[in-house]
């Protein structure tokens, strides 16, 4: 009978990952914790059955069942791990790959005005994570440290534990480079701010001897041939569009 029952009770996984998803809502962290820790002490309850117990001429011995039973419990925790450990690695990995797309932005040297529009809107989104990263990183931690205390060794991939603990000198980094990036920019916004001006003033010049051109020489002179004025129209939109 433990063994028929064994996936649908009030103890097993189908039954406390569900607890969430009937009430609408995901559970938390410390939903995720509290089944482990009974799972837990379920175990440690059969644990302390003793092997064989003696009811005047009757012995009965109970080793077999509480194997069984610690077994199934083994097997439960092991499944309702799996919810938490998908859920851990989801949000390790959209993090880390954050941080690695925000290193990549900042990597290269600010030398253009395209490259200074990237480089402050990534400075802004770092400056605003910094308000919440530790509150990102926390569960990540704390569902990772569930893992590791509650399963055997082995049952997570090395390289995954390795990319979790690399997550807060990741941030360090990315942190450390904004700075750079920030000063960098801060000493070199006049040299950009010059450089703007003269772009525009040289457009406006370049806009000058456009129309110049174009009403003396376009397609709109008087006297050419409709092939010609095509020809023409041709020419002046391919100099537009350089």
């Amino acid at each position: 009978q433990a063994g028929g029952s064994s996936g649908d009770g009030p103890g097993s996984p189908r039954a406390a990952s569900s607890s969430g998803s009937r009430s609408g809502n995901v559970p938390d962290v410390d939903d995720y914790e509290q089944e482990l820790m009974r799972f837990r002490a379920v175990k440690a309850e059969l644990s302390r059955v003793k092997a064989e117990c003696n009811i005047g001429a009757l012995s009965l011995r109970t080793g077999g069942i509480t194997a069984q039973l610690e077994k199934h419990c083994d097997e439960w925790t092991i499944k309702y791990s799996s919810n938490v450990h998908v859920r851990a690695r989801q949000d390790m990995e959209e993090l880390a790959d954050w941080m690695r797309k925000g290193l990549k932005k900042l990597s290269g040297p600010v030398e253009s005005l395209s490259n200074l529009g990237e480089a402050m809107a990534q400075l802004t989104a770092v400056r605003d994570r910094e308000a919440s990263i530790d509150a990102d990183m926390a569960p990540i931690d704390r569902l990772y440290g569930m893992l590791e205390a509650y399963l055997p060794d082995g049952f997570m991939d090395r390289d995954e534990l390795d990319a979790k603990s690399l997550l807060r000198p990741t941030w360090k980094r990315l942190v450390a480079r904004s700075d750079e990036v920030s000063t960098e920019i801060s000493s070199t916004q006049m040299s950009f701010k010059r450089q703007l001006l003269h772009d525009v003033k040289a457009l406006r010049e370049d806009v000058v001897v456009f129309q110049t051109e174009y009403a003396r020489t376009g397609p709109t002179v008087e006297g050419i041939t409709p092939q010609e004025a095509m020809e023409r129209l041709k020419a002046f939109e391919e100099e537009f569009n350089l």
